[in-house]
């Protein structure tokens, strides 16, 4: 799910941010909206916005140089 929305530039809807969980080998969450909660306290260290919401919660953000930063993760 992170390497979906990575890949289309940090932004991607709720609907397709659930496609992305499911296509990882997972199931598709039953609800996005908790699911995308969820995330957001996992990753959100410290109230640092790395993974957000937009447009009335309809689109997902991810910070990715925050997550790097906050996670310690090189870009290779």
């Amino acid at each position: 799910m992170l390497d979906a929305l990575a890949d289309a530039g940090g932004r991607l809807s709720s609907a397709a941010v659930g496609a992305a969980a499911a296509a990882a080998g997972g199931r598709a969450p039953r609800n996005a909206d908790l699911f995308i909660t969820a995330l957001q306290r996992l990753l959100n260290v410290e109230g640092y916005p790395v993974l957000g919401l937009i447009d009335s919660g309809a689109t997902v953000t991810l910070e990715t140089a925050l997550l790097r930063e906050q996670f310690g993760v090189d870009d290779e």
